[in-house]
């Protein structure tokens, strides 16, 4: 598996330099920043793009129904100040000069809300072109990766001249980053594997392990496998899941030989 060095002992499958790159141990985050060149970061509980433009079209509504009750109670407040101090007359006069300051005061605030709806999709998109990188870049099961990148990230353009291509090809041409990617993708490999034999919900599982929940939620690599392989189990045939309990084996041999810890 790891070939005969000069000596008769097992060669290391890793260079001296991805030997390096692993017992450092840096982030994903970090990695993926710093080989894409990109000015955000990502993490495992980021939204896609759509995504975000789902969650804001749920917040948009929740917003408007917040508003409308606002507008109501003021005008039925108006209604009992006017009844109360002014009389009725009064009240006809002043309900629309309430009603006209609330709107111009919910136009600016729509403008500045629309403002930062806009922002907040700029930055989805740019965190999925490192999301559509780190996937590419990395050894996951087909099935995952083709559901990730033409499902979850199908809005993102891909290809070697695009931002993503680039992107892709700046992490792979680092092989220390991307030995270290990897070995964070098959930390959440095996965390899933555990939870897989241990027959428990994820939820439950994630509960009762908090470190591996809270590296799922930080390490968009460690997610990847962690989800890579749930997906991999749930949906493809068991000479897949064989595949890839093989090939995992396989790096876990190679990290245990440089003494390279691959869990969490």
């Amino acid at each position: 598996m790891y070939g005969v060095g000069a000596s008769g002992g097992l060669k290391n499958h890793f260079s001296q330099d991805e030997e390096d790159a692993l017992k450092k141990d840096e982030s994903s985050t970090s990695i993926v920043r710093r080989e894409t060149k990109s000015t955000v970061d990502i993490s495992g509980s980021d939204r896609t793009w759509r995504a975000e433009k789902e969650h804001q079209k749920s917040v948009g509504e929740n917003g408007l129904a917040a508003v409308e009750h606002t507008v109501h109670a003021a005008a039925e407040g108006a209604e009992m100040a006017g009844l109360e101090i002014f009389g009725a007359g009064v009240l006809a006069a002043a309900s629309p000069v309430l009603g006209a300051a609330l709107a111009l005061r919910l136009g600016l605030g729509e403008l500045n809300e629309a403002h930062v709806r806009g922002e907040d999709q700029a930055i989805a998109l740019a965190r999925d072109n490192g999301h559509v990188a780190l996937v590419g870049a990395l050894d996951l099961p087909d099935s995952y990766k083709t559901k990730r990148l033409e499902g979850d990230f199908a809005h993102v353009s891909k290809g070697p001249n695009t931002p993503s291509g680039k992107m892709t090809q700046g992490v792979m041409n680092q092989k220390g980053d991307l030995a270290t990617l990897q070995l964070h993708a098959d930390r959440g490999m095996n965390a899933a594997r555990d939870l897989s034999r241990s027959g428990a919900k994820a939820e439950a599982f994630l509960a009762a392990n908090p470190k591996i929940a809270e590296t799922y939620r930080k390490d968009p690599a460690f997610r990847e496998g962690f989800d890579a392989y749930l997906h991999t189990k749930a949906t493809q045939p068991a000479a897949a899941v064989a595949n890839m309990d093989a090939k995992l084996n396989e790096r876990d041999g190679w990290y245990a030989q440089s003494h390279v810890q691959f869990r969490v």
